[in-house]
């Protein structure tokens, strides 16, 4: 696919068109020629090797990322609003300050944009993972691998965290407030948000 080929049917999905067979070597030559302009929303993406690229706000809305490679990848402030995440792999990638929709330059607050509702990050891989301040209420990571994943001061409000393994995970300061943690795993070093007792939460601790 030729770079301005590739620039004409961006243009055209944007306008409600359809991008079918998308290989990782196309959203590099996106991401070169359109940056952060690039809009992969509504696309099948399910499978690709996204690893190791730089995809800060980029609007990934509706799309379906499943079994998607994030490994080390840039994801801050990508618009991730509807997107399907099952299996996805995003260990050690860097998603703080996730934002569910558009971002303005004058935007004060990485809290004060709606929230992505039922985002489907279930099973994904986020070990490792920087979620510092995203925004996520009642998104699905049931059964999500959160080992050492750094969740400090995220908006986890109704988020669906059944069965996840939080084992060295940071929650702190962390807004849990009606969030499911039935059958999620945790340990002694996994940092609660203050005033919360794990134990009432539905959470087992294990060694």
């Amino acid at each position: 696919m030729q770079q301005e080929e590739y620039a004409n049917l961006v243009v055209q999905t944007s306008k409600g068109g359809s991008m079918p067979g998308l290989t990782r070597k196309d959203i590099e030559i996106g991401l070169r020629e359109l940056g952060q302009a690039l809009h992969l929303s509504k696309l099948d993406l399910q499978g690709l090797d996204l690893s190791k690229l730089d995809l800060r706000r980029i609007d990934f809305s509706e799309a379906n990322l499943s079994g998607v490679n994030f490994k080390g990848s840039k994801l801050n402030g990508a618009n991730l609003k509807g997107a399907l995440l099952i299996k996805a792999d995003l260990y050690e990638v860097n998603l703080d300050s996730i934002l569910p929709s558009s971002v303005t330059e004058n935007l004060i607050s990485p809290l004060a944009s709606d929230p992505l509702y039922i985002t489907d990050l279930s099973d994904a891989d986020l070990r490792g993972a920087t979620l510092k301040y995203a925004t996520l209420r009642f998104t699905n990571l049931s059964k999500a691998i959160l080992t050492g994943a750094n969740l400090a001061v995220a908006q986890l409000t109704g988020a669906n965290l059944t069965e996840a393994d939080l084992r060295w995970a940071n929650l702190d300061r962390a807004n849990l407030k009606e969030a499911q943690f039935a059958g999620a795993i945790y340990n002694v070093e996994t940092q609660w948000s203050s005033g919360l007792i794990p134990l009432l939460t539905g959470a087992t601790l294990v060694n």
